[in-house]
């Protein structure tokens, strides 16, 4: 009997073992499997670096080849220009500024960069190229903006967006000599804006109205987002959205204007999650389709390419947040498709067209270029 018992007991320890040692397999099998898919993922993405004692402010590009990369060391803006779609960088120039808030290169490749004087001021200047990044003009312009976006070399518009005060809304037919500001409604929060190649300006405007229906336990102020169609030289005309939409976010592709949609009606900083088409004053089209949170929509031709991944505050420095998927229909919306990216909330991004790029903060770049088969033309 204790003989038996003993071959028991050793039957089961060795089963034990194996079992032990079959999992510990499992587990290094999925490390290796991981790892090459990592591995995998780099070698498709992956694509160089760039001078590893600068910290990039702003990543831009002008085709799927002409780029520019903004960033300081110290008190030294600095430029760096590539021709083969990131592989390679050269530092062009050094510019007056610091800190670069946005930047743009238009269809006949000018580019345009908006800096801060100083780190604490709140003057602005606008650095403007027409010869790459190799010499560059100074412009005056309107205090306190962050984002600009300008057609062409004449036509362009500079904004605040209202986060920490009044919203501000510029433009100018001259290049910057002149700036005319746009009235907007004095109760707006803050807005997003998107800049056609006819020069209509298109923006989104959140403002707050009283809820006649509040209860007790309901919110006593709610959100109403309207959409702003501004063209150079007109009036303009408005739309207001559904109440029950959130907009957090606007695209133009052609003369198609994309909206970005907030779960909640009445918190569309978190972020969008749907999207919606805008043809005029009552024509909405809501997507029947949810995502992660949508970072950046590009389009080429009728396809869609998107950025998608956590929320905007999910990002800790030098790490980044959660990572990302790229999100993409290339049949006007039938089929939604996505793969992962190495890409993580916080990095410095910029599309155009079917590429998207990242910069690291180690400045590693990534790069990919997604091979559609277009349903109708270029863009």
């Amino acid at each position: 009997m204790a003989n038996l018992i003993l071959l028991t007991i050793r039957v089961i320890a060795v089963l034990i073992v194996g079992l032990i040692a079959a999992l510990f397999w499992l587990f290094r099998q999925e490390k290796r499997s991981s790892a090459r898919k990592h591995l995998e993922l780099l070698r498709n993405w992956h694509i160089g670096a760039i001078d590893l004692n600068v910290t990039v402010d702003c990543l831009v590009f002008g085709d799927g080849s002409y780029g520019m990369t903004f960033g300081h060391c110290g008190n030294d803006s600095l430029v760096y220009r590539t021709d083969d779609g990131g592989k390679q960088w050269q530092l062009t120039s050094t510019l007056d500024g610091v800190a670069t808030a946005a930047a743009c290169i238009t269809s006949d490749k000018k580019v345009f960069a908006l800096q801060k004087r100083s780190i604490d001021s709140p003057d602005r200047l606008i650095q403007r190229s027409d010869d790459g990044g190799m010499a560059w003009q100074t412009i005056d312009a309107p205090p306190d903006v962050d984002y600009l976006q300008f057609i062409d070399a004449q036509r362009g518009f500079i904004w605040y967006s209202g986060e920490e005060g009044p919203s501000k809304l510029y433009s100018t037919t001259d290049g910057g000599s002149t700036w005319n500001a746009i009235q907007v409604p004095e109760d707006i929060e803050w807005f997003h804006c998107a800049v056609s190649e006819d020069g209509s300006l298109f923006y989104l405007h959140h403002s707050p109205y009283r809820n006649p229906e509040s209860g007790p336990t309901e919110p006593l102020f709610l959100y109403k987002t309207e959409v702003i169609h501004h063209t150079l030289g007109s009036n303009r005309e408005s739309d207001a959205l559904p109440l029950s939409i959130g907009g957090a976010g606007i695209y133009i592709n052609r003369d198609e204007v994309w909206i970005g949609v907030s779960a909640d009606p009445n918190a569309p900083w978190q972020g969008a999650e749907r999207l919606a088409r805008w043809h005029g004053p009552g024509q909405f089209q809501l997507l029947d389709h949810d995502f992660p949170t949508i970072h950046t929509v590009s389009f080429h031709g009728l396809a869609i390419t998107m950025l998608c991944g956590g929320p905007y505050s999910d990002f800790s420095w030098k790490v980044g947040g959660s990572k990302t998927l790229i999100v993409y229909w290339t049949d006007d919306g039938m089929t939604w498709q996505s793969e992962p990216s190495p890409i993580r909330i916080g990095w410095t991004t910029a599309t155009y067209g079917n590429n998207i790029w990242a910069i690291s903060p180690y400045n590693e770049v990534f790069h990919r270029q997604f091979g559609y088969s277009l349903t109708s033309g270029d863009s």
